[in-house]
């Protein structure tokens, strides 16, 4: 799993601690900090940062200066007015606008939509590292049953285990290998090599029926064949 780089721009010391340990619960990642317009510039002409966090009001400075300064970088605002959405939503590398406080499930969905673009896996990757806490685990393919939506979080299924996963259920949609692994439905991911017997409308992992979506029936039919006919 990718560990993100992340520059945070905020002058609040007490914020930039909240942020920090949502952003640690939800991602892997290296965090730096830029409390003024001067260092975060300096910063980004520095380094290169696959996401930045960044509050209009830096003093007497106004933070939208910083973003003429890096034009791909996905960049969410935090700000505790209002009124700058408008205005900030002009800017293409601008993705999202938060208020202030910011709850984490909300910060799960922004950070969603800006790293939403699925990681590069060796064709021989048998394995995935799934964030456990703050302790990353190891789960070989053949070993991962499903895995269900639980909140901002999901339930990852193997070996008649589970564990309990900071990722949202969209995050390993497209992070896991797309030929191993399909959603179903909107709670549910499977494991295609598990799947044992279909029904109309369930799939059979280990004896238990797990749901198929309307929206995603047809693609699931497209690699494993025709449903039987519901009978009336």
């Amino acid at each position: 799993m990718k560990n993100y780089t992340v520059l945070i721009v905020e002058d609040s010391e007490h914020f930039f601690q909240e942020l920090s340990n949502h952003l640690n619960d939800l991602i892997l990642c290296k965090i730096t900090l830029a409390t003024t317009l001067k260092d975060s510039l300096s910063l980004i002409y520095s380094q290169n940062f696959d996401l930045i966090f960044l509050d209009i009001m830096l003093g007497k400075d106004n933070g939208l200066d910083l973003i003429h300064a890096t034009k791909k970088t996905p960049i969410i605002i935090t700000s505790s007015h209002p009124n700058f959405a408008i205005e900030t939503y002009e800017h293409e590398n601008i993705k999202d606008f938060i208020l202030k406080p910011i709850s984490k499930g909300r910060l799960n969905k922004a950070i969603s939509r800006c790293l939403s673009q699925p990681e590069t896996l060796e064709n021989n990757s048998h394995s995935f590292f799934f964030k456990v806490g703050r302790k990353m685990q190891k789960i070989n393919f053949e070993n991962l049953d499903y895995i269900i939506a639980y909140g901002i979080y999901t339930k990852v299924y193997f070996n008649d285990n589970y564990l309990l996963v900071n990722d949202n259920i969209s995050y390993l949609e497209v992070n896991l290998p797309s030929n191993l692994f399909i959603r179903i439905h909107k709670s549910y991911i499977v494991n295609l090599d598990k799947i044992t017997s279909i029904d109309a409308n369930h799939v059979f992992i280990n004896e238990k029926p797990i749901p198929v979506g309307l929206t995603y029936k047809n693609k699931l039919q497209g690699l494993i064949g025709s449903f039987p006919q519901d009978k009336k």
